[in-house]
């Protein structure tokens, strides 16, 4: 890479930076609005580069958001969870017992108090988490505790969904992050203009055989095929950031409809309890009424008993 297309590289990070940090602070609702706003802007000041990075942009879900307000509002906090991690894993190598117990007892508070935490704050700004939110969460920090790739990865305030630690191995952080592409700039700089390839054409013809009115006529060749290919860019640069948008649209539906799931699974294993609960309790009722049953047909017997001898001791009508 040159040093240009160095700069130009880091230059496009930069912005790309700057607009994330905006974007992934807005609650989840404002998220495709505000990105397609800025897709706009970026086309209208002539950064296609910037444009087509910004659409490919993920909106976050709910537990991903919760978890980047907490690393704005409490990057304090979260820090501390990251030195405990630190901590954790050094105790882990050295195969410490005692510590390893103390520290894991210490973990268990500040995760659940950073996850209490970050429902406040997500509360306070309209977003009650839900218990499947809040379990994202958790695992969040647990991963960002276990794993000091993504506790980095937290600390951005970036996420565009919740982390996972499986236990061993590090977290996949894959799509995870929101991360400056680097595709557009490399492919603007491998990819050959037809202006260029015209423009070696016409460098290969031997020197001295043209004269000045075939040299325009190859200068004016160049020129339409350059604008042919500056506009061909242009279309597919356009249509790769309208795709860009579908995807983020279709990835935001795909996070709702996972959301309303979990909040859907947790509702039925709760009507599972119930319906268990309430067929013990039919269970109960029945066996309670067929004891009931035999004790009425026993009373019933005692008392045509008792009523036939007290028939039998009566005086006769007669007598």
């Amino acid at each position: 890479m040159t040093p240009t297309e160095r700069a130009t590289q880091e230059a496009l990070e930069a912005a790309l930076d700057e607009v994330a940090d905006e974007l992934y602070a807005l609650p989840p609702e404002d998220f495709t609005a505000a990105r397609a706003a800025r897709v706009k802007a970026a086309r209208a000041a002539g950064d296609r580069a910037l444009a087509t990075a910004i659409g490919t942009l993920r909106r976050p879900t709910t537990g991903a958001w919760v978890v980047n307000t907490l690393a704005r509002e409490r990057a304090d906090r979260l820090a501390e969870l990251l030195d405990l991690g630190e901590q954790l894993r050094a105790a882990q190598e050295r195969l410490v017992g005692a510590e390893l117990r103390r520290l894991s007892e210490q973990r268990r508070e500040v995760v659940a108090g950073l996850t209490r935490e970050a429902a406040e704050l997500a509360t306070a700004r309209g977003h009650r988490p839900s218990d499947a939110v809040a379990r994202e969460v958790e695992t969040t920090l647990d991963a960002a505790l276990a794993d000091e790739a993504a506790g980095a990865a937290a600390r951005s305030g970036r996420l565009t969904t919740a982390l996972a630690y499986a236990g061993m191995g590090p977290v996949d952080l894959e799509g995870a992050v929101a991360t400056p592409p680097r595709a557009p700039v490399e492919r603007a700089r491998t990819r050959p203009t037809a202006a260029a390839k015209a423009g070696a054409s016409a460098g290969s013809a031997p020197k001295g055989t043209g004269s000045d009115e075939r040299r325009e006529r190859r200068r004016q060749v160049a020129e339409e095929a350059e604008r042919a290919a500056r506009s061909a860019l242009d279309d597919a640069e356009r249509a790769a950031a309208e795709h860009a948008e579908s995807v983020a649209a279709a990835e935001e539906r795909h996070s709702a409809a996972k959301e309303r799931l979990a909040e859907l699974q947790q509702r039925l294993a709760a009507a599972r309890d119930e319906e268990a609960s309430a067929a013990q309790a039919v269970r109960v009722a029945r066996h309670a009424a067929e004891v009931a049953d035999r004790s009425a047909d026993a009373a019933r017997r005692r008392a045509e008993k008792a009523g036939a001898a007290v028939a039998a001791l009566r005086p006769d009508d007669g007598g």
